[in-house]
């Protein structure tokens, strides 16, 4: 080497490296599109029990992965609503609440405004909503359901043979399961599939005899779980096709809710009477009781909410110990191994009947997660 060619050599070499970084350098990425758990629903109902029969509640939002919530005035409902069903796309972008037996709300720009439709004629329950939000199905007591596969912007009425309440999606939307609620002077309603976005469904062997009060699937539709109203949850790895039954609490609780996060492996589950969260890192295959740092004696989860890595997870309490006013939501940052308590009251003479997030695509740091209540 000379040193006219060395430098050459320093040229050429700052060129490529400047080139290199600007191969590297990637349009900047909005915080609402990549991060877990940024947008969060809770929903609040009066109610008489677990009936779930309520005339007054409150919508509550969070953006910032629950660092704070504010009431949300939807105009059609007000403020004041029994709303019961809640769901949210993985970006946060697009949301969806059902008011008990009433209208369906959704909004397209993460939660700021809201447009009503009334598809099920007052009588809709639980939501689900598919990962880009463009399809979304809406349970009823009234034994149809109503499906949209335009951002709700339209319905389409499917008879079912029984009364559904919990319904999850997968990300697609194709694969959807649903739980059936309310038991007649034959059977309960049992657990039933769909793998056609919700046009028609097939119902699991077996379940009938059981209510099913919490559901939940991964995002491709492969891992499927739902918890019946004992102690115990059925679960499949195949899409829906079979299912395996799991003694959960060793038949001394009864099971209320359930999550999992997107690839299935962690999921989450909440009783209601004892107060108990149970988790499971392998898919459902094994679960133990979490150790709470608060008294949850008397508790329901009525439902759990887990984030795409299943890192970020909450729970929205539902029948409170009497002498205690308020609803409780509780949330966990390491994959529900430890958890905290957001906000006791969190809505004074109200009951906690849905929570949930945005799976996000990454699980960058969102808010403060020290968890600061209203």
């Amino acid at each position: 080497w000379t040193r006219d060619s060395m430098a050459l050599g320093w040229v050429l070499a700052a060129a490529l490296a400047s080139l290199l970084a600007l191969s590297t350098v990637s349009a900047p990425v909005r915080a609402e599109e990549s991060a877990e758990g940024q947008y969060r629903l809770a929903a609040f109902s009066t109610s008489n029990g677990i009936s779930k029969v309520g005339t007054v509640g409150q919508l509550w939002r969070s953006t910032n992965g629950g660092s704070s919530w504010a009431v949300v005035k939807v105009a059609a409902a007000g403020v004041s609503a029994a709303w019961q069903g809640v769901g949210v796309s993985i970006t946060g972008q697009y949301q969806v609440a059902a008011v008990l037996n009433a209208a369906v709300y959704v909004s397209s720009d993460y939660g700021m405004t809201w447009t009503t439709s009334n598809p099920l004629a007052n009588m809709s329950n639980g939501v689900g909503i598919s990962g880009s939000g463009q399809y979304i199905t809406v349970t009823s007591w009234a034994s149809k359901l109503a499906v949209s596969s335009s951002f709700g912007s339209n319905w389409t009425i499917i008879p079912c043979p029984v009364m559904f309440g919990a319904v999850a999606l997968s990300d697609s939307g194709k694969y959807q399961i649903a739980g059936g609620e309310g038991c007649g002077l034959a059977a309960c309603p049992g657990l039933y599939v769909s793998n056609t976005y919700g046009a028609s469904w097939t119902s699991v062997a077996d379940s009938w005899m059981y209510i099913w009060p919490g559901v939940a699937m991964s995002s491709s539709g492969q891992f499927q779980s739902a918890v019946r109203e004992i102690y115990s949850i059925l679960r499949s790895s195949d899409y829906g096709a079979t299912w395996t039954t799991t003694d959960v609490t060793n038949g001394t609780a009864t099971l209320m809710s359930i999550g999992m996060s997107s690839s299935g492996q962690f999921q989450t589950a909440g009783d209601c009477g004892l107060g108990a969260i149970y988790r499971s890192s392998d898919y459902g295959q094994t679960w133990s009781e979490v150790q709470l740092s608060f008294n949850s004696t008397f508790m329901c989860w009525s439902s759990v909410t887990v984030s795409s890595s299943g890192k970020f997870q909450a729970a929205i309490e539902y029948l409170r110990d009497s002498s205690t006013a308020g609803s409780v939501v509780i949330e966990s940052s390491d994959y529900g191994v430890t958890w905290r308590l957001l906000a006791a009251g969190f809505y004074l003479n109200g009951r906690g009947t849905s929570v949930a997030m945005n799976r996000g695509t990454s699980n960058l740091p969102v808010g403060n997660q020290a968890g600061v209540g209203v």
